[in-house]
């Protein structure tokens, strides 16, 4: 039987290094955290609200609700600006224009063309027999045409055709001499405006003459 030797048992371990404790005061650690900068930036943001939360509160329960709203505000002053309105309206009224007759529509619509429709020479002329017509186209047309014009105009309305809309905007008559239609022919036009124009053709040719506000010239001489 082999025996082993164990090593000696020794309770004296080795000593080490003292602690030393330090004498001075701990430090303050809440100022390395940054928790002073949170607060300030708080408070501040608090003051700020407080600032502009308490004079709308205070105009609010006053009634004053439009002085406290910018947008109301800003309608307020508007309507002040506006000729006609005073402090105490209420509301704007403002006024449309009317509405022209759309495109397409029945120049006929209008009253001043309505008594032409259908109307033909043997009415429209001087010395028709229908005064309202004769009167209406007077007025409108034969009384802006110098003489050698009118005189033109009548030696080809041997045959004639009555008004109807040639486009949505501009009514048309006129005529021709018997057997010479296409060269020898007149034709009135009338728009919505009021403003007029004729064509009329000399052996073929083909002369115009329109008035300032005739703008439909695209009509003649076709």
């Amino acid at each position: 039987m082999n025996e082993t030797t164990s090593p000696e048992l020794n309770l004296q371990e080795p000593q080490g290094p003292a602690l030393e404790l330090d004498a001075a005061p701990p430090r303050n650690l809440k100022s390395d955290s940054g928790t002073p900068l949170a607060v300030g930036v708080l408070a501040v943001i608090a003051l700020l609200a407080a600032l502009l939360l308490v004079p709308m509160s205070r105009d609010t329960e006053s009634g004053s609700m439009a002085d406290a709203s910018p947008t109301m505000g800003w309608l307020d002053a508007l309507r002040r600006l506006l000729p006609g309105q005073d402090d105490d309206a209420d509301d704007v009224e403002i006024s449309m224009p009317e509405a022209s007759p759309a495109p397409g529509a029945d120049p006929f619509a209008v009253p001043q063309l309505r008594a032409l429709k259908g109307q033909s020479c043997l009415n429209y002329l001087p010395g028709g027999n229908t005064t309202a017509v004769r009167q209406a186209v007077a007025d409108l047309l034969w009384e802006k045409l110098d003489d050698s014009v009118q005189a033109v105009m009548l030696e080809r309305l041997e045959m004639c055709t009555p008004f109807e809309a040639v486009s949505g905007d501009v009514i048309s008559a006129g005529g021709c001499r018997k057997g010479e239609c296409g060269r020898n022919d007149a034709s009135f036009y009338i728009n919505t405006q009021g403003k007029v124009a004729v064509d009329y053709r000399v052996d073929g040719v083909c002369n115009q003459a329109t008035e300032d506000g005739f703008t439909q010239t695209r009509l003649l001489c076709q």
